[in-house]
C-alpha cells in the first residue's frame, strides 16, 4: 500500500507542532525553577540578616552589668540608639551580607515598644529585628533574659587575709549569694568585734560554717565600720557588711521592687529551701530556684535563757535593710526591730514578714548593686 506525501508531510507537521509545545513548556517551567530559587535565596539571606541583628542585640544587652543601664549604654557607635521617630530603634547595615540592613526595636514583656533610647535593660522583654536583603524584608523576635550576674556563678569575698567563695544565682532580674554570709570582718578587713555569732550546733556542726554561715545583728550588718545608719527608702541599696558592689537586700513592704518582695514573686517557699536539713514538718524543699535556702535558725539573746542558738532545722530567716519602727531613729535599746524575711517555722506563703531584735543574730544574703 502506497502512503501519499500529503498525509507524510501532515504528520510531521503535527509532530513538529507538539516537540515545540514541549520544548515551550519545558523552558517555561525553568523559568519559574529559576524565579523560585532566587526568591528563596533572598529570603534566606534577609532572615540570616534578621537573626544577625536579633543576636547582637541580646549580646550588646547582656553585655552590660550596671543594674541601672539603658539602651544608650548598650548600643553605641555604630550601633547607637535612635529615637528621633518616637521609638527607640537601632539601623545597621550589615558588613557580612552586601546590600542588606537590620533595624532593632524593642519591648517589655507586655508587649509595649520602648520610645526612647533612656529605656532601663530591666525592661527590656522582647527584641524584634527587621532584616532586608535586597527587596526582601523578614522579621525574627527574640526573647531577652539578661543576666544580673554578668555570667558569675560565684563571687570571691576578699578582706584583708580573709578570702570566702559564695555561689551566686541569677533570680529575676537580681542576682543574690546562694549561700549565707560567714565573714569575721568589715568589708575594709578589718575585725568585727561585737555583733557577729557563730552557729552552734551538735546536729550540724559541720554545717555551722558553710552553708549555714554566721549570725549578725542589725546594727553591725547593716550600720557597718562607721555605725551610721543610711537614710531609709524603697529600693534602699545598703551596703553594710556586704562585699563593695552588693548591698544587704532590701524588704520593705509596700515597695513593689524590693528584693525580697521580688523574690517571693518568682518562687515559693519549697522551691526556695534546700533539699536537705530541714526537720518535719518543714522538709518539703526542692531549691529549683538555687537559692538554698538552709534552716540556720538565729542566734536570741534573752533575758531569761541568756544567748542561744535558736530554731536550726526549722527556721531560714534573713536580715533585710527595712527598719520596723516608724520614725527609723536607733534608740539603742532593746524596742528597736528590723524587719526579717523567713522561710519555715513562722509560716508566710512564701515569706514570713516579721520582726525581729535590732541585737538578734540573724542570717544575711547579699543582692549585687
Amino acid at each position: 500500500m502506497k502512503t501519499k506525501k500529503g498525509s507524510i508531510l501532515a504528520y510531521a507537521l503535527i509532530i513538529l507542532t507538539m516537540m515545540a509545545v514541549i520544548s515551550v513548556a519545558m523552558t517555561t517551567t525553568t523559568i519559574l525553577e529559576r524565579k523560585s530559587s532566587s526568591a528563596t535565596d533572598s529570603s534566606t539571606q534577609a532572615y540570616q540578616t534578621a537573626d544577625t541583628g536579633a543576636q547582637l542585640g541580646i549580646k550588646l544587652i547582656n553585655s552590660v552589668t550596671a543594674p541601672d543601664a539603658t539602651l544608650d549604654d548598650a548600643f553605641t557607635g555604630v550601633y547607637s540608639c535612635d529615637d528621633d521617630d518616637g521609638y527607640a530603634k537601632v539601623k545597621v547595615d550589615d558588613d557580612v551580607i552586601a546590600g542588606s540592613s537590620y533595624e532593632l526595636t524593642f519591648f517589655d514583656e507586655d508587649g509595649n515598644q520602648s520610645d526612647t533610647c533612656d529605656t532601663s535593660l530591666n525592661e527590656i522583654g522582647l527584641i524584634k529585628s527587621v532584616g532586608t536583603y535586597k527587596n526582601t524584608v523578614r522579621a525574627v523576635e527574640v526573647s531577652v533574659l539578661r543576666d544580673p550576674c554578668g555570667g558569675l556563678t560565684e563571687f570571691v569575698d576578699r578582706r584583708g587575709d580573709e578570702e570566702m567563695v559564695y555561689p551566686v544565682v541569677a533570680i529575676g532580674d537580681r542576682c543574690w549569694f546562694a549561700e549565707n554570709l560567714r565573714t569575721k570582718k568589715f568589708p575594709d578587713g578589718s575585725d568585727i568585734t561585737s555583733g557577729v555569732y557563730e552557729c552552734n550546733s551538735a546536729q550540724y556542726p559541720d554545717e555551722c560554717d558553710s552553708p549555714f554561715g554566721h549570725y549578725y545583728d542589725a546594727k553591725v550588718a547593716i550600720e557597718g565600720l562607721d555605725g551610721s545608719l543610711p537614710a531609709f527608702q524603697c529600693l534602699a541599696k545598703i551596703q553594710g557588711i556586704c562585699p563593695s558592689g552588693w548591698h544587704i537586700p532590701s524588704g520593705r513592704v509596700g515597695c513593689p521592687n524590693e528584693d525580697f518582695v521580688l523574690l517571693q514573686k518568682n518562687y515559693s517557699a519549697q522551691e526556695l529551701k534546700s533539699s536537705d536539713y530541714w526537720e518535719s514538718p518543714y522538709n518539703d524543699g526542692t531549691n529549683e530556684s538555687g537559692f538554698n535556702a538552709v534552716p540556720a535558725g538565729r542566734f536570741e539573746m534573752t533575758f531569761y535563757f541568756g544567748n542561744i542558738t535558736n530554731l536550726i532545722g526549722k527556721l531560714a530567716g534573713f536580715l533585710s535593710s527595712a527598719h520596723y519602727i516608724t520614725n527609723h531613729v536607733i534608740k539603742d535599746n532593746w524596742s528597736d526591730e528590723i524587719r526579717s524575711w523567713s522561710l519555715g517555722y513562722f509560716g508566710g506563703d512564701p515569706f514570713n514578714t516579721s520582726t525581729t531584735s535590732y541585737y538578734y543574730g540573724i542570717s544575711v544574703r547579699c543582692v549585687k548593686d
